[in-house]
């Protein structure tokens, strides 16, 4: 403990004392005592602090409707623009498949797509190795 927090606990001991005044508020008698017991009996009654708590589940059902429609919606955006993408690639100049190069929508929205899809398999990957049991 630090000597300088006993310092500032008696200054604040010390105010409070001052503005409270001598008729501050006191608990009963008993009632130390009795929280005392409870928490006693429930340290008596675990054996280990991990059983005390179970852990929070993941709130997967409110998260699958979600996933759903922002999948439906992914497919239908990459539904939309592949068609694009290929007429693009084929009426541009260029000879070799380079999706870097190219400089159209289609591409910008294709190279989007890829990082989205990318990044929810990550997420779904590590979720999956966080939660599962050993």
């Amino acid at each position: 403990m630090n000597p300088h927090d006993s310092q500032h606990n008696a200054e604040l001991d010390r105010r409070l004392a001052a503005h409270l005044g001598p008729d501050a508020l006191q608990p009963s008698s008993g009632f130390t005592a009795s929280v005392m017991d409870a928490i006693h009996k429930q340290a008596a009654t675990q054996t280990q602090p991990a059983e005390a708590f179970p852990p929070i589940p993941f709130p997967w059902k409110r998260l699958l409707p979600i996933a759903i429609v922002l999948l439906a919606l992914l497919a239908t955006f990459l539904i939309a623009v592949a068609p694009q993408l290929a007429h693009s690639l084929t009426t541009s100049n260029q000879t070799n498949f380079d999706l870097v190069t190219v400089n159209t929508p289609a591409a910008t929205y294709l190279w989007a797509s890829l990082a989205t899809i990318l990044s929810l398999i990550i997420a779904a990957t590590s979720f999956k190795l966080a939660t599962s049991r050993r």
